[in-house]
């Protein structure tokens, strides 16, 4: 695949990141970490709408005959400490958190479930009592996969997006 289409979906999944308020912490090779400091629904309403414009791209791209795009998603709700590290001469920014490894787990576990969303309970649990909150329902469908680590993983998905990677 060349770099122009890396970067238009690179592109696309950043604007819808931050569409939804979410602050990029760094790009990984093939990955995005990110935080939405003000809300969990907005994160998985973001990582329901980030494999939406998966489909789009994944029909465009095979109508050019290139390599069909595939991404997993992982979801959790939890705590974490940013800022910076370094020097004058290479400063670089800095997550901690235990809660980091559970969201890597989540998102690994997309790979072995072959799974596009993998959320744990925390999050599910969060965006429901945030919508509650405003008097609605948070809906997607979903099932448990597995509990690792002290927590319960789910995939999720929705009428427009499939269940699979």
């Amino acid at each position: 695949m060349a770099n122009e289409e890396k970067n238009k979906i690179v592109k696309y999944l950043t604007e819808l990141i931050e569409k939804h308020g979410g602050i990029i912490e760094k790009y990984l090779g093939d990955g995005i970490i990110a935080f939405f400091p003000s809300e969990c629904e907005t994160a998985l309403l973001c990582a329901l709408e980030m494999q939406e414009v998966m489909n789009d791209l994944r029909k465009e791209f095979s109508e050019k005959n290139l390599p069909e795009l595939k991404i997993g998603i992982g979801v959790h709700y939890g705590n974490v400490l940013i800022g910076t590290a370094g020097d004058a001469s290479r400063m670089s920014e800095i997550s901690i958190s235990k809660d980091l490894s559970i969201l890597q787990h989540a998102e690994s576990a997309t790979k072995r479930y072959n799974k596009s969303i993998i959320v744990t309970k925390e999050a599910v649990a969060a965006a429901a009592k945030e919508a509650k909150s405003k008097g609605k329902k948070f809906n997607f469908f979903g099932k448990k996969v597995e509990e690792a680590m002290g927590h319960e993983l789910y995939y999720i998905y929705n009428e427009n997006i499939s269940r699979e990677l």
